[in-house]
């Protein structure tokens, strides 16, 4: 007897129910699909992963399939992130969705309670140690560790070539709460550096 072969768009349709009703219907506009998505099946002995969503069906030995959702909130700039929406062969979840980094303020349908990235720099020009040659435009990241945005802003102190002619050098790194304003780290950072 055969294995029953997945229609793909059946497979995508299941994983945007699922997702929709993981999020509430404000945010879920926010995520696109599904670039990246696979599906692994054995392939003899080995498994094998393989893109499938330019495919009618998937593979008659799929025993996983991970879709990939990438979440961009565009009112802000960095506010960028994607989850994994992984199931068994039998369309269930096998192991929950990793919604960690959308905000509060989105999850409660509140208005952005971030600081603007132009308020991060000027934190970060006010508390440089540093007299740098110039001052990179703050990052939004999220911070895993502590399901948190901050923002990441650089004091460009040295500049020189390295071995392939590319720029070079020493940072000065003020990490800051995105919500508080307040420093959390400052780092000694390194840019353009040759890792063999």
């Amino acid at each position: 007897m055969n294995a029953q072969r997945h229609k793909t768009k059946d497979v995508l349709k299941i994983a945007d129910s699922i997702l929709s009703i993981n999020v509430n219907s404000e945010i879920i506009k926010y995520f696109k699909g599904y670039t990246g998505s696979y599906q692994k099946y054995k392939k003899g002995k080995y498994y094998s992963h393989r893109a499938f969503t330019h495919k009618k069906k998937l593979n008659k030995n799929v025993e996983e399939i991970w879709i990939l959702y990438h979440f961009s909130f565009p009112e802000l700039e960095g506010l960028t992130n994607g989850t994994w929406l992984k199931l068994d062969k039998n369309h269930n979840l096998i192991e929950p969705i990793n919604l960690s980094f959308i905000p509060h303020f989105l999850l409660e349908n509140r208005k952005c309670d971030f600081i603007t990235k132009q308020e991060a720099l000027k934190i970060g020009i006010e508390n440089f140690k540093e007299s740098g040659i110039k001052i990179n435009e703050p990052i939004l990241i999220f911070n895993k560790e502590t399901n948190s945005y901050v923002y990441r802003v650089e004091n460009v102190l040295t500049k020189s070539k390295n071995i392939i002619g590319k720029d070079t050098g020493k940072t000065e790194v003020l990490i800051i709460n995105s919500l508080s304003g307040k420093i959390i780290e400052r780092i000694e950072g390194l840019y353009g550096i040759i890792i063999r």
